[in-house]
């Protein structure tokens, strides 16, 4: 803890993430899904937390290892909607984007460097934007 506290100051954002999150905190419930511990997401998105109303871990919250579909299912249920209210963004496939999908989520993947492309596939935050403005997502 000690480690990561130390070096909080060396953590960068993107340039568009404080904006577009600005802007989605003010229309939707947004929510950290993260496989740290919670306390080291605590540390890592203390200049953010303002944007999110939850944070959840798998092995914070519900004793499990990684994000798989049991754990978007157990959020699901915690948050109280169903898994088609749900849209999840990240940059691992399995993890944040296949998982979430298994149970019926919706969700995009980031691809900062573009080797993936596709309906699904963003590059950076505002292209969420466009995905929610123009009802893209599948």
């Amino acid at each position: 803890m000690e480690l990561f506290k130390s070096h909080v100051d060396k953590l960068r954002f993107y340039p568009e993430v404080r904006s577009v999150l600005g802007k989605l905190s003010q229309r939707y419930d947004l929510t950290i899904a993260s496989s740290a511990p919670k306390n080291i997401i605590a540390i890592m998105t203390e200049k953010l937390q303002r944007y999110f109303k939850y944070i959840y871990s798998p092995v914070s919250d519900f004793n499990e290892v990684k994000k798989t579909p049991h754990f978007y299912k157990l959020i699901c249920e915690a948050m109280e909607i169903k898994p088609c209210f749900m849209l999840h963004i990240g940059d691992e496939w399995d993890c944040d984007y296949i998982s979430p999908r298994k149970i019926g989520a919706k969700s995009l993947y980031l691809c900062r460097s573009g080797e993936k492309r596709g309906k699904s596939v963003i590059r950076d935050l505002n292209e969420l934007e466009d995905h929610l403005a123009n009802s893209t997502l599948e």
